[in-house]
């Protein structure tokens, strides 16, 4: 086994990388995984943001209802 493709030394000559450091399958994996994470992520955001909306509307709503009562009394 020559040095160039040794575990212990990944790069060839130049100092580029002659193989990945680990395989490919398991990078694609890992790509894959973040990719689904961030999905998720953004569709929580999503609905995080309905949540806030909708409570900022019934809180002004309520405001409302409090404001007529103060004002018939």
């Amino acid at each position: 086994m020559s040095q160039e493709n040794s575990p212990v030394n990944p790069k060839g000559e130049g100092g580029q990388l002659t193989e990945p450091p680990m395989p490919m399958h398991v990078i694609e994996q890992f790509i894959d995984n973040q990719r689904l994470t961030l999905q998720n992520e953004a569709a929580e955001l999503r609905i995080r943001e309905k949540e806030l909306d909708l409570n900022a509307k019934q809180a002004e709503k309520i405001i409302d209802v409090q404001a007529d009562l103060i004002k018939n009394q």
